[in-house]
């Protein structure tokens, strides 16, 4: 069963229920799949450790940001079956952004930009 840590600035909108999501690196470990349960904490390792709920991952997908050009890119199925990348309109990031629990996209660009750098490539985890 994975467990998903959150930084405390998230908690309580996780805990709420206001934010349904999560943008994860690729890593070593594979991403969760679709219909496994999710245990969702905030200070995993450390003395004040809290678990904030149990969920089921509804959806993954693949994404990558460019905090340098504030663009976001997702596959999306064709009908073939195949997916493509593409690239999201402004409306579509901001509402990515506040599903993800910030202000506004200015806000998602900024953190990515801060934590990551320049770019970033991994998944949404969606319960």
């Amino acid at each position: 069963m994975p467990a998903l840590n959150f930084k405390a600035e998230f908690a309580d909108a996780v805990k709420r229920l206001e934010k349904r999501q999560t943008i994860r690196a690729r890593g070593k470990r594979k991403p969760p799949r679709v219909g496994d349960p999710l245990m969702l904490y905030t200070g995993m390792r450390q003395a004040g450790c809290r678990k904030l709920l149990d969920a089921v991952c509804i959806a993954i997908d693949g994404i990558s940001i460019s905090t340098r050009s504030k663009t976001v890119q997702m596959p999306y199925m064709l009908e073939n079956g195949e997916s493509m990348w593409a690239l999201l309109p402004d409306h579509e990031i901001e509402a990515l952004a506040k599903a993800d629990g910030f202000a506004s996209a200015d806000a998602f660009f900024a953190w990515f930009g801060k934590t990551y750098g320049d770019s970033f490539s991994g998944y949404v985890i969606k319960w």
